[in-house]
């Protein structure tokens, strides 16, 4: 079984993911999708006076700052969506 983590992001190109899932199943392939809420955690998150954090190494490679009150907010959108 493959996990699939689909971001969600306002540049999700969904015909992509959607071909390419198509794909995988076609040839057989168990998956498990999961999409991401990030974008909506960002806007419910600066509604509510704690605007995302985010850290960008050397590399260039961007991390949130997760925090418990973010960490409420996510669980927030997500099991509200």
């Amino acid at each position: 079984m493959i996990v699939i983590k689909v971001g969600g992001g306002k540049d999700l190109n969904i015909d992509a993911v959607v071909a390419d899932i198509a794909h995988l199943r076609a040839n057989g392939q168990e998956l498990l999708l999961v999409h991401g809420g990030a974008e909506t955690t960002n806007e419910v998150a600066k509604m509510l006076g704690h605007p995302p954090i985010f850290a960008t190494s050397e590399s260039g490679y961007v991390s949130r700052r997760t925090d418990r009150r973010t960490l409420e907010i996510f669980e927030m959108v997500y099991c509200g969506q």
